[in-house]
């Protein structure tokens, strides 16, 4: 699954739009939007309103090695208005620590460092957006990133969180929700289309699981039809299977052994049994 946490609805309504994603009921206080691949939940502004939904919203769905985080919303910057970019560092600007996703998947965007900020950043704060900078990138201000980050962290790697943003705004002029969302809409398509090459990715790699999960059990129907097992033999098989994969003990190349020697497959339930026994006595 994908986790998609933004801020504000204005600057979710294009990516709810694109994925038809449906609002959901859930016992806490924020909005929850989702379809079988994207979960995309609203924060609210400001870092303690995404820290702690973020925190909340992964424990609560059980966030594992299998999910992403993204994190796709607004910002202020001297960059053109409606520049995407995705964020190779991310700075709390409370404390100057600094957070750096791993960028594992490629992209088309331009990468920049973006710097998390109690307050709404102004233009005229210069020194700042000249700190930030790096290598020529370019400087972004929000009020969630760092949060986010922090707070998915307990749960996922770095290399599963992904961070996004759109510049709406220079500092000099204080947006009304109705223009956030245009333009938000408008820089959006650039998002979206690193999404969708995501969301491609993550089924991808949950197609090439089912298809290996499957023919692990191809291979386990075969082997109990080998032994001739009954159900507690099956369960007492999985049990030493997965003790001998985590001592790294090559279990398949006893029971090639016992195949050339004529000992698989058994004629009956009794001598499976007996093969079984065998095969432990040698292994454990």
């Amino acid at each position: 699954m994908i986790y998609l946490f933004a801020a504000l609805y204005p600057e979710a309504k294009s990516v709810i739009k694109q994925f038809q994603l449906k609002k959901q009921q859930v016992p806490y206080g924020f909005q929850v939007y989702e379809n079988d691949s994207i979960r995309l939940i609203l924060t609210g502004q400001g870092a303690w309103a995404a820290a702690s939904v973020a925190g909340s919203c992964l424990a609560f769905y059980g966030a594992g090695k299998d999910d992403f985080c993204i994190n796709w919303g607004s910002c202020g910057g001297e960059e053109a208005i409606g520049s995407v970019y995705r964020c190779h560092k991310i700075v709390d600007g409370r404390t100057d620590f600094a957070y750096y996703p791993d960028m594992v998947y490629s992209s088309a965007l331009p990468e920049a460092a973006v710097i998390t900020e109690p307050q709404i950043w102004k233009s005229e704060e210069k020194s700042q957006a000249v700190w930030g900078r790096s290598k020529g990138r370019a400087a972004l201000h929000d009020m969630e990133a760092a949060a986010i980050y922090f707070a998915a962290s307990y749960f996922l790697s770095p290399h599963q969180m992904l961070f996004f943003k759109a510049v709406t705004d220079s500092g000099s002029e204080r947006l009304s929700s109705e223009l956030l969302g245009q333009r938000m809409e408008q820089a959006a398509h650039l998002f979206i289309r690193e999404l969708c090459v995501l969301v491609e990715l993550q089924e991808e790699e949950q197609k090439q699981k089912i298809q290996a999960k499957i023919g692990q059990i191809r291979d386990y129907e075969e082997l109990w039809a080998e032994f001739h097992c009954s159900q507690t033999m099956k369960t007492a098989f999985l049990q030493c299977i997965r003790y001998w994969d985590l001592e790294g003990v090559d279990f398949q190349a006893e029971l090639r052994k016992m195949r050339n020697a004529g000992l698989l497959p058994c004629k009956n339930k009794m001598e499976g049994k007996k093969r079984f026994e065998q095969l432990k006595a040698k292994l454990l």
